[in-house]
């Protein structure tokens, strides 16, 4: 709401003024019918000469359309006719950061990063970070951004704060596998994007027998490593 902005999995949805206005308006009261003489008197105050009915209905296609939604079979917007509209969606509210405990409540897995250039470590590396992205959106009330959000930074110098702030998450996983010889080495980092600091790092070091199993471990491992952090546990 502070930025008057739209976003689906961390990518912007172009909004115009309007129709974001009446999504909010819709977003305060969840559940609840406006008015059209309610939202017609926030978006045009009196003495505005437009033909507000059409003003009213454009700004609600235009909130479908950024929605993916239906006016025959919605999902987030509800027209009850003549009368006004209702947004039906769950709506969860977002706590800002201020004065939140240390609770990490969102997460981003940057791919992890391919030292050598080799293609079985790559496989590997990116095997890691899918594995982790999969065991850590088992955990509960953690919100964990999807493979194909994330991997649009593969192969990128990509700052882990500036990252989260883009993807609008509380940490940033980045890692960086090294082959030496038949052992793979794997650095990994969480990083608060808030305070800038480092949550947690750790190394592991595995001889390359069977890369497979060797992934599931390392990812498992890493997983486990971090739940309690995550979850707000104790270590």
């Amino acid at each position: 709401m502070r930025t008057g902005e739209l976003r689906k999995n961390g990518r912007k949805i172009n909004v115009q003024e309007q129709p974001f206005q009446v999504l909010a308006m819709l977003l305060e009261r969840p559940g609840e019918m406006i008015p059209r003489e309610e939202l017609q008197k926030r978006l045009w105050p009196e003495q505005t000469f437009v033909d507000f009915d059409t003003g009213l209905n454009k700004a609600i296609m235009k909130i479908r359309e950024a929605l993916d939604d239906s006016a025959e079979t919605p999902r987030f917007v509800e027209t009850l006719p003549r009368r006004g509209y209702r947004f039906i969606a769950p709506v969860q509210p977002v706590v800002p950061f201020s004065g939140r405990s240390d609770l990490i409540d969102s997460i981003a897995v940057l791919p992890f990063a391919n030292a050598n250039a080799d293609p079985d470590a790559e496989y590997l590396s990116d095997g890691i970070s899918e594995s982790l992205i999969n065991n850590l959106s088992q955990l509960p009330n953690l919100r964990v951004l999807a493979r194909t959000t994330t991997f649009r930074y593969k192969g990128k110098d990509a700052h882990p704060q500036k990252v989260g702030r883009d993807l609008h998450v509380r940490a940033v996983l980045s890692g960086r596998l090294v082959q030496r010889g038949n052992v793979i080495v794997v650095q990994a980092e969480l990083v608060d994007v808030d305070k800038g600091t480092q949550l947690w790092g750790g190394q592991y070091n595995r001889e390359m027998h069977d890369i497979l199993t060797l992934q599931e471990d390392l990812s498992k491992e890493i997983s486990e490593k971090l739940r309690l952090r995550l979850t707000g546990g104790t270590r």
